[in-house]
């Protein structure tokens, strides 16, 4: 490996392939080289806005909230779900068909990527919405570059120590060994994911409120979901909101449980927001498609399909006329996008799912 400005990752060998690496006047990085094939990178900020590789142009999509939630695949949209630790598990497209799905191992190394579309290989937001670069099996976090293999940074902290006791004085440790409950999306201080996850939750409570919840895409026509996605939902913040221009954040930075708190507070609440979405599971996350009705809401369940509550009194106001519903509770961990939810019967065959108690 090769350094410049004692902490900028200037190239490295590796597999038979040689890479080297660019950055601003910020130090952010703005194009990778791989055996004389370069990818450009166009930022604002620590946002990736524009990837370009030989024909293929990337443009990524925020929310107001800054997360990441689609790309345009040279024009074509594309759309991420994540999972309750904000990992990238799923590429569909504007349809809700699945195009590509990911899989990972506690310290981020990738187990499994399905999918033929060439969007697949290139889309690099993987494990906690980190950059991946496959050439190396590195994750760019901004400050530093993280190695999933060894579970540790391959340069050092910028801090001697962390003050975060014996763990703390360790400069290539990532999130303190503990990489099932914290994530580290700058390379310079973890966060607990169930903070981000908590904050999350009530954001997504009162953002139901909000006067415009129509969305802009096909896909999710009237769903309104916070930043981070953290229950699971494709993000399309900046669509839903639209003229409101609500400054809710959901990222896990220091103040953002204090903002959450002070911004949802003022919200009005609407009558006329929508209590019941149909819905499917796609790469074992709940996801809303299409706003409905409480009659619309009843037929669908009557005739055989699923749909999702916004919590568990709008689940109960549909489910106690059926005298053979029963409850059940979310499979898998809490990671995992499955809710507590309702069957009308024994037969498990369609799910009243909920977000809220």
């Amino acid at each position: 490996m090769m350094w410049e400005h004692g902490r900028q990752l200037a190239g490295m060998s590796k597999s038979g392939s040689t890479l080297s690496f660019d950055y601003d006047a910020d130090g952010v990085r703005i194009s990778k080289t791989v055996n004389g094939v370069e990818t450009k990178y166009y930022t604002a900020g620590d946002q990736i806005l524009r990837m370009e590789k030989g024909d293929d142009a990337l443009d990524f999509l925020y929310d107001e909230a800054g997360a990441v939630f689609g790309v345009l695949h040279n024009g074509t949209p594309y759309y991420y779900v994540r999972n309750g630790q904000n990992d990238i598990v799923a590429l569909v497209d504007q349809n809700a068909n699945i195009i590509g799905q990911y899989s990972y191992d506690a310290w981020g190394k990738p187990l499994q990527t399905t999918g033929d579309a060439k969007i697949v290989s290139l889309n690099p937001f993987r494990y906690r919405g980190y950059v991946y670069d496959e050439e190396t099996g590195l994750y760019y976090l901004l400050s530093r570059y993280y190695d999933p293999a060894t579970g540790r940074y391959i340069n050092a902290d910028g801090l001697v120590s962390t003050g975060q006791g014996i763990g703390g004085t360790n400069m290539y440790s990532y999130c303190g060994n503990n990489p099932v409950a914290r994530e580290d999306p700058y390379g310079q201080a973890w966060s607990n994911i169930q903070e981000a996850f908590n904050a999350s939750r009530q954001a997504f409570q009162f953002l139901w409120q909000l006067p415009s919840y129509d969305g802009a895409l096909p896909v999710l026509d009237a769903v309104a979901v916070v930043g981070t996605v953290i229950l699971g939902l494709y993000c399309v913040g900046s669509g839903i909101l639209g003229s409101t221009k609500s400054k809710i954040q959901t990222r896990a930075k220091p103040t953002s449980k204090a903002k959450t708190k002070e911004n949802t507070q003022a919200i009005p609440k609407n009558k006329n927001a929508p209590q019941y979405w149909s819905a499917k599971i796609i790469a074992k996350q709940v996801v809303p498609l299409k706003a409905l009705t409480y009659t619309e809401a009843r037929k669908v369940i009557d005739s055989g399909g699923d749909i999702v509550c916004i919590n568990r009194s709008a689940a109960i106001a549909v489910v106690k006329y059926y005298p053979t519903a029963i409850w059940d509770k979310a499979h898998g961990s809490w990671e995992d996008g499955y809710l507590d939810h309702y069957h009308l019967s024994t037969a498990h065959t369609n799910h009243i799912w909920y977000y809220m108690e």
